[in-house]
């Protein structure tokens, strides 16, 4: 599970520090080492896991790594297999799922690995685990890889929220103990885990200098808040999952355990930059000096990505999708990639460098000039040009960017509505975006098939600046539609081109969230309701599985949401489960909304 825990601390992780730009000293010679981020669904705190995320991949490439993101929703099994070999960064952020926990019995099928999309646009309340054993099985990391592991339950020691604060040391470092354990097998070298946001700026520790993990870890707070070292109450143990590997465990005084790092503690930065070495790059001959140019190719291959000559259009409004421009390339060797961005009048409005090593790789651009501002809209011509450590410059290759801005800060007062029972609670949500120009709108409400229900703007000419709309529910013959899922679509036309963005809104009286989406017979599965209208007490839950009696549970307030664990009876049929959530509104009227899974 998601620990939600942001209002603890008020630094981030992901904005302290003045960047560099560029490659690193260090690491100018050398392959530059392989970032790659995975955000997986994590219910009310996917947004800002993904934006720190985002923030945090930008870290790493002004700090000189190359970056690959695997983000919600389209963080699957698969993405993240064809992105993760070879990393010498792993950042993931997301759901935990760990040991010891009230879940047993202890396997590692799904438990201390990836909690990820079951399927590529699958919601933020529907998670696919994927263990230890399975990332065993299919992953190999760099040579002295460094993991890091934030917001999770479990993996830095901690429970869930309503578990307290749990000073058990015991149970605090098996939990550790256990989450590192896959990612030490795979080839990290030390595994960082934090439950709160820190204030470390690990890209830029780990690409320079020669600190030792544990000294990173022990980067100083900020004036005693929990976003860097502690040292009250720290201690180590050694690992019992992990022969060669230490813990280092930093509890809060009153919060619990939330920070840790596991591996061998006295690895150095420097040890992690020499671990992104491919021996089998450069070019040349052994018998003489060097004088191969390397042969940069770029190709591209599925939304988002740029082939040589052509145009592709984002859209840098941080909703989050098309935010930025990949360019995917290979080389026949290593080499420094020199990445210019020039406007119609042929003005370089960015200019930075990337190393990269034999093989395949990815350069993005997010947008911004070289002030870290927007540009403005319109077509930007893209250069990358090669350049090997003898100094032998390859044939310079570009694509075309066409960027579009006129869409700013769209927005909702509530991501959940329920006006049918006619009561003063959740009655509607106010929409709202920014134009940065004057362009005609088109603003509808559409179903998750993508039909339009109601149509608030049809290419309408509106001014630049701040529009809204509030919606109650109604389709545009003002009947109420169901229980479910929708979206608000805003597309903005402009001469340079259309802009698509969009806004979830959830329907009904109870969103239900299962810990497993196909459970089977005899399974313990643990259920999460949440609630669109406050309620009188807490809802109950009602199951119901062939050839048995309904089954009512009590709920305990976790989060944001209610849950309560049920273990499936293990005889009777298969075909479906029903689990139906029930409570009343504090204005007297009752609730229900049901679920159905499939039964195996």
């Amino acid at each position: 599970m998601t620990q939600i825990l942001a209002s603890l601390v008020g630094a981030l992780m992901v904005i302290t520090g003045q960047l560099t730009m560029g490659v690193s000293p260090a690491a100018a010679d050398a392959p530059a080492p392989l970032a790659v981020f995975i955000v997986g669904p994590s219910a009310s705190m996917t947004n800002s896991n993904l934006d720190d995320a985002a923030a945090l991949a930008r870290q790493a490439e002004d700090a000189g790594m190359r970056v690959r993101k695997v983000f919600h929703p389209h963080a699957t099994w698969e993405n993240v297999l064809s992105a993760i070999q070879g990393a010498s960064l792993v950042v993931y952020m997301g759901h935990g799922n760990g040991w010891p926990s009230p879940m047993g019995p202890f396997q590692e099928d799904t438990k201390d690995g990836f909690g990820l999309d079951p399927h590529a646009g699958a919601s933020a309340y529907d998670t696919a685990y994927y263990g230890a054993d399975k990332l065993r099985k299919k992953v190999q990391l760099a040579k002295d890889a460094v993991v890091l592991l934030v917001h999770l339950c479990y993996a830095s020691g901690n429970g869930e929220n309503y578990m307290g604060p749990e000073f058990d040391k015991d149970i605090a470092t098996k939990r550790v103990d256990n989450f590192a354990s896959g990612f030490l097998d795979i080839g990290a070298r030390a595994v960082f885990a934090y439950g709160l946001d820190q204030k470390i700026d690990f890209p830029r520790a780990l690409m320079n200098g020669d600190r030792t993990m544990d000294d990173i870890f022990e980067s100083p707070n900020t004036a005693g808040m929990y976003d860097g070292f502690m040292g009250v109450r720290d201690y180590y143990r050694d690992s019992k999952r992990t022969s060669w590997a230490r813990i280092h465990m930093d509890p809060h005084p009153r919060e619990g355990h939330y920070r840790a790092v596991t591996g061998d503690l006295s690895m150095t930065a420097a040890d992690f930059r020499a671990g992104a070495g491919d021996v089998s790059g450069g070019g040349g001959s052994s018998s003489g000096p060097d004088t191969t140019a390397p042969v940069l190719k770029v190709q591209g291959s599925g939304a988002g990505l740029a082939a040589a000559g052509q145009t592709i259009r984002f859209s840098p409004d941080g909703d989050h999708s098309h935010d930025s421009m990949q360019v995917q390339w290979t080389l026949t060797e290593r080499a420094t990639i020199r990445v210019q961005v020039r406007d119609r009048h042929d003005r370089v409005v960015r200019a930075y460098s990337r190393s990269g090593r034999r093989g395949r790789g990815t350069i993005t651009w997010d947008g911004r000039d070289d002030r870290g501002k927007v540009v403005q809209d319109g077509t930007y011509h893209v250069t990358l040009t090669p350049r090997d450590t003898s100094g032998n410059r390859g044939t310079v290759r570009s694509v075309n960017a066409l960027v579009l801005t006129s869409v700013r800060s769209s927005s909702q007062s509530r991501s959940a509505i329920y006006a049918a029972d006619r009561d003063r609670y959740a009655r509607s949500t106010r929409l709202a975006f920014t134009l940065t120009q004057r362009a005609r709108v088109t603003w509808t409400i559409q179903d998750s098939a993508g039909h339009t229900l109601l149509t608030h703007a049809d290419g309408t000419s509106m001014a630049k600046g701040l529009h809204t709309w509030s919606w109650d529910g109604r389709d545009h013959r003002g009947r109420f539609v169901k229980s479910g899922d929708y979206q608000s679509v805003i597309s903005v036309r402009t001469s340079a081109g259309t802009v698509r963005s969009t806004r979830d809104i959830h329907v009904g009286a109870f969103r239900i969230e299962t810990s497993d989406s196909t459970p089977g017979r005899g399974q313990k599965v643990r259920i999460r309701v949440y609630t669109t209208e406050p309620l009188k007490s807490a809802p109950r839950i009602r199951v119901s599985q062939h050839g048995h009696h309904d089954r009512v549970l009590g709920t305990k307030r976790v989060g944001s949401g209610y849950m309560a664990t049920i273990t499936l009876r293990a005889s009777g049929g298969a075909g479906s489960l029903h689990i139906t959530a029930l409570g009343t509104d504090k204005g007297g009227a009752r609730q229900s909304y049901t679920e159905v899974l499939p039964l195996h």
